[in-house]
């Protein structure tokens, strides 16, 4: 989305669930931290309409998270 990659949340490497978010400029070649997810979730769904990533469901580690 706008010449720039998103890596949005997942697992880390003790498996575990986060929040954290990262874009990647590719005219840079750099990596930035944004604005982490309100909760930590992976196994997510993703969406993207006018300029807005939408998380949708996914699990949190101990449960299905059913918010956007």
């Amino acid at each position: 989305m706008n010449g720039l990659v998103y890596a949005i949340s997942g697992y880390d490497s003790k498996n575990k669930c986060m929040a954290g978010c990262e874009v990647y400029d590719i005219n840079k070649d750099e990596w930035y931290p944004i604005a982490p997810l309100n909760v930590p979730r992976c196994a997510f769904a993703i969406a993207v309409t006018k300029n807005k990533i939408w998380v949708m469901g996914g699990f949190n580690g101990v449960e299905q998270i059913k918010s956007i």
